[in-house]
C-alpha cells in the first residue's frame, strides 16, 4: 500500500500493521511532539494551581523525552524507563484539553496493538483541517520508507509553513508561557524549538553515546522528585539554552565535551560517581558569589586598608584636627576638594601577585563587591553578608566606590598606552554615575551621607554638565586656538584693507584695487590654511576616545601633557567618588606597553583620588621596565634590588602576595570541584558559639568586644576572652571553632580601623634601627605590615604584638627591603639555619654555599634573622628553617631573583 493522503484512521492502520512496530512507534512520538506545544494553553489557564501545571508539563517532557532519547540513540537500554514515564503520564493529574492529554502518548517500546491505538487516537485528536497533520504524517513514512528512519529523527516536525495555524501560535508562545511557572522551566522550551526546527539536541555527543544522555533518560528516581528540583537539576547541568551546545561547540573532541550536559543519578546525593565526576565540567572564570577559599576576609582587610589611605590622600592638609573631627562627608566626597590644579600628585597603586591562576582576578571580583556592594542587583553573596556589619563597616566608609576593570592585553595594541588607559576610565565612571542605582537598599543600611545616589535628574544634569565641559576642553586646543588666532588675523587684516580703501565691494562682489600684491599678500598670511587647520582639529577633538585626539588636545602647549593632567585631575574629582581601577593579565603584554602604562600612570593620569590595583607577575613588571630603558642599565649597579626592580618601587606603594591556601579549605573546594560529599558539613559537630544564658563565648561576647573603638583595648579584651575560654572545660573542637571566631571577628572588626596603623607603627618601634631612612619606604612598610598581620591572624591566628607576630613583621621588612636575600632564604630555608648557627651538618650543593657567603656579607639580613629586644618586649626568635616554612605559607616566593654570588 502506497503512502497516500489517508482518509481515516482505519487506512492508517492497516498500513501501519504491515510495517515494522518501530515505524509505529516512530509515528506516535513525532505526533506527541507536535501535540506537546498545546501546553501553552494549560499553563495560561487561571484553573489549576503552579503544582498542577508543573507536574503534567513534567510528565509530558519525560514521556517525549525518553522516547526521544530511545530513537536517537537506539543502543541504550530504556525499556524500564519508557514505560514508567508512561504509567506516569497516564495517572497524571492534568487532562487539561484533548491535545495535552495525547501529548502523553509517546511512548517508546508500546507494544503493537497499543502503538496502533495511540496512532490513529492522535491523528483523529486534532480537530483543525485533518488534511495538516495527516500530511505530516505520510512525510514521515515516506521519509521512513526511504531511509529507513535514518533520518526521520532529525527532521523538522512540520514540513515549510504546514503547521496548523493555531499550533503555530501555541509554539511560538510555548516558551514565553513556560518562564511563568519558572526560568529552569525554559530550557524546556529550548529542547522543543530545537526539536521543532530538526536540530537534534546534544548532537556532539551522539558520536560519544554519551553517557550524560542515558543517565537522565534512564534513571526512574532522578524523575521521581518534586518537578521543581528535577527542573532546577535539568537547568543547572544542561545550561539555559540546547542551542548553545550545538556542534560547534564540540572542537576539544572525545570524551571532553560529554561531561558538559551531565545529569547526577543519585538525586544529587554527592556520593562518590566517576561518571558524575568526569561529566560535571564547571567554568573557570573569575568566582563572584562564592568563598570557597576564604579569600573575602583578605580582600575585606585590603578593602579596609585602602578606605584609610584614600582618607588620607585627599583629607585637606590644612584642617589640624583629629582624623575623628575631619570626616565631615563634604570634604572627602568632591564637593569642596582641594583645586585640583594646585598639586597635582600620582594615584595610590597596589599590586597583587600570586602564581599563574592562583586567584588573583578572583580576589580582585571580591574586593570590587566590598568596596561598592550597592551596584549589583540580586541577594547579597553569602560571603559577603557577615562581612558588612556596623561595627566591621562604619558608616563613614559606606560610600560606593566607582569601580574600572581595564584589561591590560586586550587594549595593548593602541599607543600611547596610557590613552586608551584613560578612555576606559572615563568611559566606565562617566557611565557609573549617569545609570549606577542603589540595588540593595532593602538589604544594606544606606550610603554614608552626601554618598548616596541622586534621583534621575539629578545624575543626568550632572552627567551632561560633565560631558559639555569635556567637549569644550576637547574642542578648544592649543591647536584650535592658534588656528583661531591665524583667521582672526586674517578677517582683521581683510577689515584694514577694506577700510584703507585696497578692497571694495562692488556689483561683482568683492574686489581688489590694488592688483595681485595684495592677492599674494592675503593667501600668505594663511587665511585658507589657518581655517582648514581650524576645521581638521575642530573634527578631531569630536572623537574623544582616538588616540589621533590624544595629540591635538596637547599640540601647541608648553608642556604637551600639562593640560591633560589638569583636565584628568579635574575629571576625577567631578566624579565625587573614590575610584578604583583594576588592571588585569598585565603580566600577558609586551615590555614596552607594560612599562609605557605604569609610566603614564605616574606622569600623566595624575589624581590622588585614584587607586590603581595591578595584577600580575612581579618579575614580568620588573622585567619589562630592565628591557625597556636597557641603554641606562650599564650605569646601575644592582645590589638588592634589580634594575627594574627600582622603576617598580617608583610606581608602586604597596606590594603583596596572596597566601597559600590552607589544606582544609584546599581539601574542601577540591571535593565541592569534584561534586563530592563534604564530611565537614555532614557531621554534626558542636557549635561555634554558646547560647547567651550559657558559659563559653557568645555572640553578644563577640559584639562587645568589636564595639571597642581602640584597637589595643579591642586586642587586649579579645585576648582576656581567649584565654578565659582555654581554662574552660569545653571539648577542644569547641574552643578551636570559637578562636577561629574570635579572631575573624578581630580581624574584621580591624580592617577600617585608623588606629591599627598608628599602634602597629608603636609596636615596629624597636626595629627603628633596621628600618631605612626612606621615609617613602618607611610608609610602604607599615601599610604592608599592617595588612599582612591581618593574613596572619586569618591563616595561623597569629595576634598581634606576639612573637610569632614579631617574625611575620621582621620577615616582612626583609622582603620589602632585602628582596633578594629574602627571595633567596625563601627557596633555600636551609640556608637560614646556617646564618643563625642552628645548623648541624654542610650544606649538600655547592650553589647553596654560594648563596650562603654571599648572604654572610649582608650584616642587616643577619640581624633581622636573629634580633631581639627584650627591654622593649621582643624576646630571642631566630627566623630558621622551621620558620620560613610557614613563613612561606603568608608570603609565597612567586616572584623574585636570588642574591648575586661572587
Amino acid at each position: 500500500m502506497e503512502t497516500n493522503r489517508f482518509q481515516d484512521g482505519q487506512l492508517l492502520a492497516s498500513y501501519l500493521v504491515a510495517q515494522p512496530i518501530e515505524v509505529t512507534q516512530l509515528i506516535i512520538l513525532r505526533c506527541s511532539l507536535r501535540l506537546m506545544c498545546s501546553l501553552e494553553f494549560a499553563i495560561k489557564s487561571s484553573k489549576w494551581s503552579i503544582a498542577q501545571k508543573s507536574s503534567l508539563i513534567l510528565q509530558v517532557f519525560r514521556a517525549n523525552f525518553i522516547s526521544w532519547v530511545a530513537a536517537a540513540y537506539p543502543d541504550f537500554n530504556l525499556k524500564l524507563a519508557a514505560a514508567r514515564a508512561a504509567v506516569a503520564a497516564q495517572s497524571a493529574d492534568g487532562a487539561f484539553s484533548a491535545r495535552a492529554s495525547a501529548a502523553y502518548a509517546a511512548e517508546a517500546f508500546a507494544d503493537r496493538e497499543t502503538a496502533l491505538e495511540r496512532a490513529v487516537s492522535l491523528v483523529a485528536t486534532f480537530q483543525e483541517p485533518s488534511y495538516s497533520l495527516w500530511a505530516a504524517v505520510e512525510n514521515d513514512l515516506a521519509l521512513y520508507r526511504n531511509d529507513e528512519g535514518a533520518v526521520l529523527i532529525r527532521q523538522p516536525l512540520w514540513v515549510g509553513d504546514s503547521a496548523p495555524v493555531s499550533l503555530a501560535k501555541q509554539s511560538r508562545d510555548f516558551q514565553k508561557s513556560l518562564s511563568q511557572i519558572g526560568s529552569d522551566w525554559m530550557v524546556i522550551g529550548d529542547w522543543y524549538r530545537a526539536i521543532e526546527a530538526g536540530e537534534l539536541p546534544f548532537a556532539h555527543l551522539i558520536s560519544g553515546e554519551s553517557l550524560t544522555i542515558k543517565h537522565i533518560a534512564s534513571t526512574v528516581s532522578f524523575w521521581e522528585r518534586e518537578p521543581r528540583v528535577v527542573m532546577r537539576d535539568i537547568s543547572e547541568r544542561l545550561g539555559n539554552s540546547f542551542r548553545d551546545i550545538l556542534p560547534n561547540d564540540s572542537n576539544d573532541g572525545g570524551a571532553g565535551t560529554e561531561p558538559k550536559t551531565n545529569i547526577d543519578t543519585k538525586n544529587r546525593s554527592r556520593k562518590f560517581d566517576l561518571t558524575s565526576t568526569l561529566s560535571n565540567f564547571r567554568g573557570d572564570g573569575p568566582a563572584r558569589d562564592e568563598d570557597h577559599l576564604n579569600r573575602a576576609h583578605i580582600a575585606f582587610a585590603l578593602a579596609g586598608r585602602l578606605n584609610l589611605i584614600w582618607d588620607e590622600l585627599n583629607l585637606p592638609s590644612a584642617v589640624g584636627k583629629k582624623s575623628a573631627d575631619v570626616f565631615d562627608s563634604i570634604l572627602w566626597t568632591g564637593l569642596r576638594p582641594r583645586r585640583w590644579h594646585d598639586d597635582l600628585l600620582p594615584g595610590f597603586v597596589v599590586h597583587v601577585d600570586a602564581p599563574w591562576g592562583g586567584g588573583k582576578t578572583s580576589f580582585a571580583r571580591y574586593l570590587e563587591q566590598i568596596l561598592n556592594p550597592y551596584r549589583n542587583a540580586g541577594p547579597l553573596p553569602e560571603w559577603l553578608r557577615p562581612l558588612l556589619t556596623e561595627n566591621n563597616w562604619p558608616e563613614r566608609h559606606r560610600r560606593p566606590w566607582h569601580i574600572v576593570n581595564f584589561n591590560a592585553w586586550r587594549h595593548q595594541h593602541v599607543s600611547p598606552p596610557w590613552w586608551v588607559f584613560f578612555d576606559a576610565i572615563r568611559v566606565q565612571c562617566s557611565t557609573a554615575a549617569r545609570a549606577e542605582t542603589n540595588q540593595r537598599d532593602d538589604q544594606l543600611p544606606p550610603p554614608a551621607p552626601l554618598n548616596g545616589y541622586f534621583d534621575w535628574c539629578a545624575r543626568h544634569s550632572e552627567a551632561v554638565a560633565r560631558w559639555l565641559r569635556q567637549w569644550v576642553w576637547g574642542t578648544v586646543t592649543p591647536e584650535i586656538k592658534l588656528g583661531g588666532i591665524a583667521t582672526i588675523a586674517v578677517l582683521a587684516m581683510t577689515l584694514l584693507f577694506y577700510h584703507w580703501g585696497l578692497l571694495a565691494i562692488g556689483d561683482g562682489g568683492l574686489q581688489l584695487n590694488g592688483g595681485p600684491v595684495f592677492l599674494t599678500a592675503i593667501v600668505t598670511l594663511g587665511g585658507v590654511a589657518a581655517l582648514k587647520s581650524l576645521i581638521q582639529a575642530f573634527a578631531t577633538s569630536l572623537f574623544l576616545g582616538s588616540p589621533a585626539a590624544a595629540k591635538s588636545y596637547a599640540l601647541g602647549a608648553g608642556d604637551p601633557l600639562d593640560r591633560f593632567r589638569t583636565h584628568f585631575a579635574w575629571m576625577i574629582a567631578s566624579f565625587r567618588r573614590p575610584v578604583l581601577v583594576v588592571i588585569d593579565d598585565l603580566d600577558r603584554c609586551e615590555p614596552a606597553y607594560v612599562a609605557g602604562l605604569l609610566s603614564g600612570m605616574q606622569t600623566i593620569l595624575t589624581s590622588q583620588r585614584v587607586i590603581y590595583l595591578l595584577l600580575g607577575d612581579r618579575d614580568w613588571i620588573e622585567r619589562s621596565f630592565s628591557e625597556t630603558y636597557k641603554s641606562m642599565r650599564a650605569s646601575e649597579k644592582e645590589d638588592e634590588h634589580t634594575f627594574g626592580g627600582r622603576f617598580v618601587e617608583k610606581s608602586i606603594q604597596m606590594s603583596f602576595v596572596l597566601p597559600e591556601v590552607q589544606d582544609p579549605e584546599k581539601t574542601a573546594y577540591v571535593r565541592q570541584v569534584l561534586d563530592l560529599e563534604d564530611p565537614a558539613k555532614t557531621v554534626s559537630g558542636p557549635p561555634v558559639l554558646a547560647k547567651d544564658n550559657e558559659a563559653g563565648m557568645t555572640q553578644a561576647a563577640l559584639d562587645r568586644i568589636s564595639a571597642i573603638p581602640e584597637f589595643e583595648a579591642r586586642e587586649q579584651a579579645g585576648a582576656d576572652l581567649l584565654a578565659k575560654m582555654e581554662d574552660s572545660d569545653a571539648a577542644q573542637e569547641t574552643i578551636a571553632a570559637q578562636t577561629k571566631a574570635l579572631r575573624e571577628t578581630l580581624s574584621l572588626r580591624a580592617a577600617f580601623d585608623e588606629t591599627v596603623a598608628r599602634a602597629t607603627s608603636h609596636m615596629l618601634e624597636p626595629l627603628v634601627p633596621l628600618l631605612p631612612a626612606n621615609p617613602r619606604q618607611i610608609k610602604r612598610i607599615i601599610n604592608t605590615i599592617t595588612f599582612i598581620e591581618e593574613i596572619a591572624r586569618l591563616s595561623r591566628g597569629t595576634a598581634p604584638g606576639s612573637t610569632e607576630w614579631q617574625i611575620v613583621a621582621r620577615w616582612g621588612i626583609l622582603a620589602l627591603d632585602w628582596p633578594r636575600a629574602w627571595y633567596t632564604l625563601s627557596t633555600h630555608p636551609v640556608i637560614a639555619d646556617h646564618l643563625i648557627g642552628r645548623a648541624t651538618g654542610e650544606l649538600d650543593y655547592q650553589r647553596e654555599k654560594d648563596l650562603l657567603k654571599a648572604l654572610q656579607k649582608r650584616e642587616d639580613v643577619l640581624r633581622l634573622l636573629c634580633f631581639e629586644d627584650e627591654t622593649e618586649g621582643w624576646p630571642k626568635a631566630d627566623i630558621g628553617s622551621e620558620q620560613i616554612e610557614w613563613l612561606r605559607q603568608l608570603m609565597p616566593p612567586t616572584s623574585g631573583q636570588e642574591v648575586e654570588c661572587t
